[in-house]
């Protein structure tokens, strides 16, 4: 099977909607992150699209994109939203 474009998953970095941060589970100092979840087809693929957010560090502050990753069946790759988007694979090839 091919691999997954990684061309194509730069599309979907930004989702459309962000968590709301007055959600209750922003409330709990133990979480680290929340995600979100959707299934999308991508660069003609059925992707299961998983969105990190990191909570803030004081209440009320707007949660943080850390992470995309894009799963497919037989494989997956992971955006990180640091000071540069890039992909990473589990095979070290970008």
């Amino acid at each position: 099977m091919d691999g997954i474009d990684k061309k194509a998953c730069r599309q979907f970095l930004e989702p459309g909607r962000t968590p709301n941060s007055d959600c209750g589970l922003f409330l709990f100092p133990k979480l680290k992150y929340i995600i979100c979840t959707a299934v999308k087809i991508v660069g003609h693929r059925r992707l299961l699209i998983l969105c990190l957010y990191a909570r803030g560090n004081t209440p009320g502050d707007k949660p943080k994109l850390t992470y995309t990753m894009f799963q497919a069946s037989d494989s997956f790759i992971t955006y990180n939203h640091g000071t540069d988007t890039k992909a990473v694979s589990p095979e070290g090839g970008n």
